[in-house]
């Protein structure tokens, strides 16, 4: 007997078939299944290679074993009479039919049902990374990463002053429409003995411009060199050893000076408003330091009163101030204890700024941002952020900003394209992902969002919260929870706990959450309760907390409007009753127009 007799005679054939169809539908129901409850592709993996190994032991048994009405007996044991092999062969082939028609049902289900939404949001992703991919290469050989300038001062802790230096001369170079300028976040990440041809490839850049600085009493020691790294040729340089008053004048003449080796136009010197002391220039970049580096304290915050005392038309100064009354809002002690006095202490400072010079990139934009948040006036807002974008289209900064305005404005697909944009100019730039992951979160693009956070945390050790959000909007209910669990600090975590735990039906666990939100001083974060309540379907007490919130003017409320965890709140009549009293509703701002390209 041939050995296909053989095989067809002991039913190996039928039993593989069986096995192959079997195990092909479970792996398919487990592609859906498994990233729901929170399994990651590791575990199908693992499914797929213990089911290819489970073919070996199934081919010997099949081979050499014949189940009889006693059991599994080997075939050499089972005379040929009492064989049933036959019928064995006729119920396979009736299991073979249904695991085919249940597959081929999975198969229609997968493709006309599931299929549809994956495909779509697989083309949204791959059309915006082509347009960001666009935004990169439009730019051509026309790219720099500004580095961090070496301190070359006895005095360690003078790095403030170097490294101001070198931001000074982004900022600078980011007013030239034709170049790329990676963000201060990101080309800032490489200090030290670093690798140019690593930097270019890592950053995507062509050109790097790398320094030192020497200070010692008033007088200063500039070295600048020029670097097309991905040639490794040296470009340019230059050393400049001037009184320390020149330091301004120093920057410019080498953002001109790199600018037209680039073969580009560096538009506009500095402006007056931009310039001041060498004394008050040091103390403010030692300030910047603190306010971006260490923290705020009280102390800082007097130190930069008393600066902008000092020169009431120094325009960056006045900018950090109010930027700083802005991020300390609620949180610091004496009066800035509510976040409406440190929201006016804010304006105070940028419409002094304006005043002073009306064309000041920072201050257009952040005045646009308070019109936006603080004086509900999105319209007008608009207007001052598209004045920032316009002076300085390459500012990673200004475009991370836009993004933010578009996304709480329901603007998403702008939100997106300027969040990618932020990306490609600072890949290391952790804020840039956050902006962009929640703007995709609010478009309802769930697997975008969660690449995006994931992304930022290979930046930052913060970020998890928002990574489990992600995931809770795709079903993710078990990987969410696991991942606000990696960061158990703050109210925000006990109750994004709580929604998680609502969504593996953990009631009993839910309420004991919320209970511990109450006990911890909860109160003080409503909108996190409201949003908790919002998910479990507490409609009632999810709207007596958005009332909270307004009651203690909570700055992140508007974001609410969008928030899809708000999503069971829509169709009650208060949600546009909520919005119209307090804020704008949906079809309001739809109506505002971001001219940003």
């Amino acid at each position: 007997m041939s050995l296909f007799k053989e095989l067809k005679r002991r039913n190996v054939i039928r039993v593989l078939v069986a096995y192959l169809a079997g195990a092909w539908l479970l792996i398919q129901i487990a592609d859906v299944i498994f990233p729901i409850y929170g399994p990651s592709e590791f575990a199908l993996q693992v499914l797929i290679t213990l089911l290819g190994v489970g073919l070996i032991p199934v081919f010997v048994v099949s081979w050499a074993y014949e189940l009889t009405p006693e059991g599994l007996k080997r075939d050499a044991d089972v005379a040929p009479g009492q064989s049933i092999a036959p019928q064995t062969g006729r119920r396979l082939d009736r299991v073979i039919m249904v695991v085919l028609a249940l597959a081929l049902g999975f198969f229609a289900f997968d493709r006309f049902a599931l299929d549809p939404a994956r495909d779509i949001a697989r083309e949204e992703a791959a059309e915006q990374r082509g347009r960001t991919k666009a935004y990169i290469e439009s730019f051509g050989t026309k790219s720099i990463a500004v580095l961090p300038f070496e301190n070359m001062s006895s005095d360690p802790e003078q790095d403030y002053f170097s490294d101001g230096f070198a931001e000074e001369l982004l900022n600078l170079l980011t007013k030239i429409p034709e170049l790329r300028v990676i963000s201060r976040s990101s080309a800032f990440a490489y200090r030290g003995d670093v690798h140019l041809s690593t930097v270019a490839e890592e950053l995507n850049v062509a050109y790097v411009l790398e320094g030192s600085v020497r200070k010692s009493g008033n007088r200063i020691r500039i070295t600048a060199q020029l670097i097309n790294a991905r040639a490794d040729a040296h470009v340019w340089s230059e050393t400049f050893e001037r009184e320390s008053g020149d330091v301004f004048d120093i920057q410019d003449e080498i953002a001109g000076m790199v600018a037209d080796q680039l073969e580009l136009k560096l538009l506009g010197r500095r402006s007056e408003s931009r310039r001041t002391s060498p004394e008050i220039y040091d103390d403010y970049l030692r300030l910047k330091s603190e306010v971006f580096g260490s923290g705020v304290e009280e102390r800082t915050i007097d130190e930069l009163r008393s600066l902008v005392e000092r020169d009431p038309n120094y325009v960056p100064a006045l900018n950090l101030l109010g930027l700083t009354y802005y991020f300390t809002s609620g949180i610091s002690p004496g009066d800035l204890s509510k976040p409406k006095e440190g929201m006016r202490l804010s304006n105070e400072m940028i419409d002094r700024a304006l005043a002073v010079d009306p064309d000041d990139t920072v201050a257009n934009l952040y005045y646009g941002w308070h019109l936006l948040e603080d004086f509900n006036d999105p319209q007008q807002g608009a207007r001052y952020v598209e004045k920032a974008y316009n002076a300085e289209p390459g500012n990673a900064e200004v475009i991370r900003v836009a993004g933010a305005f578009a996304r709480v404005i329901g603007h998403f697909d702008k939100a997106i394209s300027l969040g990618e944009m932020s990306v490609a100019l600072g890949p290391r730039c952790g804020n840039c992902y956050w902006v962009l992951g929640y703007a995709y979160q609010l478009a309802g693009q769930y697997v975008e969002s969660e690449r995006a956070m994931r992304q930022r945390l290979e930046i930052v050790s913060s970020g998890w919260h928002d990574l489990g959000d992600a995931l809770l909007l795709q079903g993710k209910a078990k990987a969410a929870l696991e991942a606000y669990d990696s960061q158990q600090e703050g109210i925000g975590w006990l109750t994004a706990r709580a929604a998680a735990l609502y969504s593996l039906g953990h009631d009993d666990q839910f309420e004991e959450t919320m209970t511990q939100v109450l006990q911890q001083g909860g109160e003080d974060y409503p909108y996190d309760i409201a949003l908790a309540y919002a998910w479990s379907g507490d409609i009632d007490n999810a709207f007596i907390w958005l009332e909270n919130a307004v009651k203690l003017d909570y700055r992140f409320l508007k974001n609410g409007l969008w928030d899809p965890r708000l999503s069971k709140l829509r169709d009650d009549p208060r949600w546009t009753e909520f919005w119209d009293l307090h804020w704008y509703t949906e079809q309001e701002l739809e109506r505002v127009r971001l001219n940003i390209p």
